[in-house]
């Protein structure tokens, strides 16, 4: 086997830099994912959570292998904070936020013993009896066949 025909490997701490924007610091070690090689980078975030990232190996621009004490010292300034609702345009923030109402509220509900889908109340259509026979989201013919997109009977 040739020094060409040899695959790099490396399982470290490090400094990894992306297509020369994206900066993480942490954990780096090599991998094959769906038939090719992938840099596995686990970094800390600046909430302390851990965070693992996949990038291709043809994404990486630099690769410093540095010591844990070195990761420790700089991950908080290198590695991004998590995105939090507020870093959101207004529309995608107010989906988050009322998605994570809608959540709390459902498990509350299976919390209470109810089923989280029909006995919250919240998610009522007003005339809607509650069953599943009205077609939605295609109205019944009036020969009472159900209709698909283009009009024809399912």
């Amino acid at each position: 086997m040739s020094d060409h025909d040899q695959k790099f490997t490396f399982d470290g701490h490090a400094i990894f830099e992306a297509m020369g924007h994206i900066k993480r610091v942490g954990k780096v070690r090599t991998s094959d994912l769906g038939g090719g090689s992938v840099f596995v980078v686990e970094s800390t975030d600046s909430d302390g959570q851990v965070v693992t990232e996949i990038f291709a190996a043809a994404a990486l621009f630099r690769l410093t292998p540095v010591t844990a004490d070195v990761v420790a010292a700089i991950a908080k300034s290198v590695n991004p904070a998590p995105i939090g609702a507020y870093d959101l345009p207004a529309r995608a923030r107010e989906a988050l936020l009322r998605m994570e109402r809608e959540e709390r509220d459902r498990n509350r509900a299976i919390e209470a013993g109810l089923d989280a889908d029909d006995d919250l109340g919240d998610d009522a259509v007003p005339g809607d009896d509650g069953d599943d026979d009205d077609g939605y989201p295609y109205p019944a013919h009036a020969d009472g066949e159900p209709r698909g997109a283009m009009g024809w009977a399912r």
